[in-house]
């Protein structure tokens, strides 16, 4: 096997949903590198190995900034798929990376409400001086409290602190945690829209059942 060695700057090249790397298909692929990550929190890799051929150079006179207009395309794609407009307000679960140009691009098309979620206060610090409009820091659950309580719970102090009545207009996770996604569903508004962003783990329930939706209500 080829050693390793350190290459010059590089970007990933992402595969459409109908390549294959190798011999393998492209969502088992990409599933294999995000679950590989769970131990770490439901968050993607800060390090990944990429076949070669999929990696390109970038030109010398660029820095490694470039790296960013992949992920800015993926903000560009969410906000697309949730309808972001002037009119709305937008909640975001997560002030990582995507989540960060998730409110960037809410800010340019003049979204009325950029609220940021996320459980580190630095973070949201720099949300806040970024783009996002108002920034919440979810309190921790209370003793034996079901992921689906703690949810109804925070949303509805999200709802309450912003002045969203019944909710927000557009709801992005960015995150894939279990708990993240069920807040944003308690945080919608009748007719709303929600986008799941961030990589599921495997644990991740996919749906609230009929009886606990309808609890909300």
């Amino acid at each position: 096997m080829e050693k390793l060695r350190i290459l010059p700057k590089r970007k990933v090249q992402p595969l459409s949903r109908h390549q294959i790397c190798g011999d393998t298909p492209y969502r088992w692929y990409v599933d294999q590198i995000l679950h590989s990550s769970t131990r770490h929190g439901d968050s993607a890799p800060g390090k990944c190995i990429f076949r070669r051929g999929r990696c390109f150079p970038i030109p010398g006179e660029f820095t490694l900034t470039a790296a960013l207009m992949e992920p800015l395309s993926v903000a560009i794609h969410v906000a697309r798929q949730a309808d972001i407009a002037a009119h709305k307000n937008v909640v975001i679960f997560g002030a990582g990376p995507v989540g960060l140009l998730i409110a960037a691009v809410s800010k340019a098309w003049c979204a009325k409400q950029i609220i940021t979620i996320d459980i580190q206060k630095f973070r949201l610090e720099f949300a806040k001086n970024y783009a996002s409009t108002g920034t919440f820091f979810p309190e921790k659950r209370k003793g034996d409290e079901s992921n689906i309580d703690y949810a109804k719970r925070i949303g509805k102090q999200i709802k309450e602190e912003f002045k969203l009545g019944e909710g927000a207009e557009c709801v992005i996770d960015a995150t894939g945690a279990e708990v993240c996604i069920l807040t944003g569903l308690f945080v919608c508004a009748k007719g709303a829209t929600f986008v799941q962003a961030g990589a599921r783990s495997i644990a991740t329930r996919k749906f609230l059942t009929r009886q606990e939706w309808g609890q909300t209500c």
